[in-house]
């Protein structure tokens, strides 16, 4: 709430810079960019464990539950891995940009600070999804649906190595079949109810 609070006020004063004096106040646009980062990153974990996010429910709605399991235990594991290598990405970025020193052009305030944060929410992101993770086996394992879980891990063993099956195919040279692809991957996936936005 702070963070997009604050994103008001130098967009306000930009504004009426640029209406009274035709300019632009100096910097405004990195301080909103720096509290989009705290917005978004501190609320990842919070949003996935009341679980938030955006589901369109049109068919699986009409799903046994075994089924809406596996589906979960899908949509649970595959961004828990990762998000893994997304924060440990995050943190080598951050690692670099403090090492070199790098800045922003207006303000100079460096960037590796909002980098290590971006990482942490992508830690918390991560974590909150591997206990999601755990009570759906959990629950799963309880009410017998070994089979569906089973399936569930095989569905996120191959989503996750679909880039391996890609490589070397006829569709990754063209961007046009590559981007279809992708498309028809996205649209599975809403369908199928895994979250696609917070």
């Amino acid at each position: 709430a702070i963070a997009g609070g604050l994103m008001i006020v130098p967009t306000v004063l930009d504004v009426g810079s640029r209406w009274i004096f035709h300019t632009s106040l100096m910097g405004a646009m990195e301080i909103v960019e720096f509290c989009m980062v705290f917005l978004v990153f501190s609320s990842l974990g919070y949003i996935q464990d009341t679980r938030s996010h955006i589901r369109v429910t049109l068919i699986t709605d009409h799903f046994s539950r075994p089924i809406k399991n596996m589906l979960e235990v899908v949509s649970t594991l595959c961004p828990f891995l990762l998000l893994v290598l997304v924060s440990w990405c995050l943190y080598q970025n951050g690692l670099n940009k403090a090492g070199t020193g790098e800045v922003t052009g207006m303000l100079g305030v460096p960037f590796s600070p909002f980098i290590f944060f971006g990482a942490l929410g992508c830690i918390t992101f991560s974590l909150s999804l591997c206990a999601n993770f755990f009570s759906v086996a959990v629950e799963m394992v309880k009410n017998r649906e070994i089979i569906p879980f089973c399936l569930g891990l095989v569905l996120s063993v191959l989503l996750l190595s679909l880039p391996v099956f890609l490589r070397g195919s006829s569709i990754e040279g063209s961007y046009m079949a590559l981007g279809s692809f992708g498309f028809g991957m996205l649209m599975l996936c809403i369908l199928l109810g895994i979250p696609i936005a917070l």
